[in-house]
């Protein structure tokens, strides 16, 4: 195991895909094809999001000024911008999913992490951690995340590899944690990324 780094890092969590696979009377959503085949969780790391935050907004700026991309609706102009702390710990920044992700629950799930952590490598957490629940609109790294885990699910709903492999080398981790019969062959790396015969398709 890596020993830990003194150093502030920030967390932007989000989610792909639809959780919801029933409707009312038990209408099975996944098999009428008005659902998401998977769902996934995924998140962006980082020591200093005030100058991804900054690149990414100059990138939007620079885009809203193509005549040719305006009409695209995800593009919008946001003034808002996070800025990095001096404290020392770690900042979650969970994307706001309806009553699913809430402060609570995520707290919770963080401890008990923790807890695990702990239990497994006999080492203690030292660092804060404080949980946000955010807008993707407002946080440019948690649409960061979003585009990279519409890659990733594009690969497993659609087989189109196009935009994944365009990011593969900066996707550190992707964990099909329901592909039994590979494992422990579930974990791509940009050493190992995803490719159209190792994946189990949906």
């Amino acid at each position: 195991m890596q020993e830990a780094e003194d150093v502030k890092a920030y967390y932007y969590f989000d989610e792909a895909g639809d959780p919801q696979i029933l409707a009312r009377k038990g209408v099975n959503l996944v098999e009428r094809g008005v659902s998401s085949k998977v769902f996934m969780a995924g998140y962006l790391e980082t020591k200093n999001p005030s100058e991804i935050s900054k690149a990414l907004v100059q990138l939007r700026e620079e885009i809203s000024k193509d005549e040719y991309l305006t009409g695209i609706p995800s593009i919008k102009k946001t003034k808002r911008m996070f800025h990095a702390n001096v404290d020392s710990g770690i900042d979650c920044y969970f994307s706001a999913m309806g009553s699913t992700v809430r402060q609570d629950n995520m707290e919770a799930a963080i401890q008990n992490a923790v807890v695990v952590f702990q239990n497994k490598w006999q080492k203690k957490n030292v660092s804060n951690i404080r949980v946000f629940i955010q807008q993707s609109s407002e946080i440019p790294l948690l649409q960061a995340a979003d585009y990279v885990l519409w890659t990733i699910q594009r690969v497993y709903e659609r087989h189109d590899f196009r935009y994944y492999n365009y990011l593969k080398d900066k996707i550190k981790l992707v964990h099909d944690i329901f592909d039994f019969d590979k494992y422990p062959r579930t974990y791509y790396t940009p050493v190992f990324p995803l490719e159209a015969e190792k994946i189990d398709p949906v």
